[in-house]
């Protein structure tokens, strides 16, 4: 009962129910729309200015000499990242699965934890979770390939195609489009949320929301130092390890940590430090793979005049690495910020005794039909999200 289903409902069409398979689908695009967008707009960015002079002088084509080999080494990671963020989602199955039609197998291990309390039917489900996630991996890993070592000197690339009139309106479309699609539900949440902030408890609130980037922070502070120095070491078994995380999900995770901490101490006890822990190695998927290309990029192009200079070891990674990978780090760090604020799964599977963050805060007020409050926490949560995401990144200029 919203503003869509309204709309057709006097335009005699058939409504849309959100809950279901559909819902699940449509709530994914939403949340990995931006993501992919971000993601391959790396690998434009880090195309030199040069190649798009070159390319302009030479009148040949853009997309044959320079896009499609660009996508070719990046979207593969992409659509790997989004596939098995899908197969991971935990939250969104939970409130809009609506049925055994929409259960994935991750909220599959969270019913057999937390309700059956049956463990070996929970260490069966991850198994196969872990399968279908390697499986994954494996097939996008064999079709992806390296990127180009390109290298310039770091003017603005200025793009000399899609100038004309028609290009414009196309991209005024399909921009607006986008912008449609995602605003439209953030300022519904904001709107619904605003109204709703003076039903939450004020001191839950603030202290939910202090845990939740706490966790947040500790999650960055793991991450980012270890998904740097997967990067710098380059090597065939740092890659193998960055990739791990991919395959295991915070849930499945979480439920070899519950089967290890259960006979020992009330894993509710150490629910906060170990989301904090999941979503660092989570992250480190994120973090490795868009620094690794960057720092084998860098390194191709200034290492032998480093060398040369005597810039070696920590030296070369301070005063040459590290400014140049300042946009890489910054949208690392953010997107690592972003999934810990929002993660649910392994704090719903332990539950938080002494409080838990702002989603387990949301999915507990929305289980008990208090929907005005759990809005109210979703816009605390959004809010915090983006201030946090967008003051980060933009440390990294990514427009210089």
């Amino acid at each position: 009962s919203g503003i869509v289903v309204d709309t057709l409902a006097v335009l005699g069409l058939p409504g849309f129910d959100i809950y279901g398979l559909q819902g699940v689908v449509l709530a994914h695009v939403f949340l990995n729309l931006p993501l992919a967008v971000r993601f391959l707009l790396q690998g434009w960015l880090a195309v030199p200015a040069e190649q798009f002079r070159l390319v302009a002088s030479l009148n040949v084509s853009l997309w044959r000499h320079i896009e499609a080999p660009m996508l070719r080494a990046t979207a593969p990671g992409a659509f790997l990242l989004i596939l098995l963020m899908c197969l991971g989602s935990f939250a969104v199955a939970l409130i809009l699965g609506g049925g055994p039609g929409a259960t994935t197998v991750e909220l599959a291990v969270y019913q057999a934890v937390h309700f059956q309390f049956d463990l070996p039917r929970a260490a069966a489900l991850a198994l196969l979770q872990l399968a279908l996630c390697l499986t994954a991996a494996l097939m996008v890993g064999a079709v992806t390939v390296p990127a180009m070592a390109q290298s310039g000197l770091d003017r603005s690339p200025p793009r000399f195609d899609g100038q004309s009139r028609m290009a414009r309106w196309v991209d005024v479309a399909v921009i607006s489009l986008a912008v449609l699609f995602l605003g439209l539900p953030l300022v519904a949440i904001l709107l619904t949320g605003l109204a709703g902030l003076s039903q939450v408890p004020l001191v839950a609130l603030l202290q939910a929301a202090a845990r939740s980037v706490l966790v947040a922070v500790a999650a960055l502070a793991l991450a980012l130092p270890a998904g740097l120095a997967l990067a710098l070491h380059g090597g065939r078994w740092a890659r193998l390890i960055s990739v791990l995380p991919l395959a295991v999900s915070s849930m499945v995770a979480g439920t070899g940590w519950f089967i290890l901490l259960n006979p020992v101490v009330d894993p509710g006890r150490a629910a906060l430090a170990l989301t904090a822990v999941a979503n660092g190695i989570a992250a480190l998927p994120f973090v490795t793979g868009l620094l690794a290309p960057a720092v084998a990029r860098e390194t191709d192009s200034w290492g032998r005049l480093a060398a040369s200079l005597s810039l070696t070891g920590w030296a070369f990674v301070r005063l040459v690495l590290l400014p140049r990978l300042r946009r890489p780090l910054a949208y690392a760090a953010g997107l690592t910020i972003a999934f810990a604020l929002g993660d649910l799964g392994v704090i719903a599977l332990f539950g938080a005794q002494g409080g838990g963050t702002l989603p387990f805060l949301m999915q507990t007020l929305l289980g008990s039909y208090q929907t005005g409050a759990a809005a109210g926490v979703g816009f605390v949560l959004v809010a915090l999200g983006i201030a946090m995401f967008w003051g980060i990144d933009r440390m990294g200029q990514a427009d210089a």
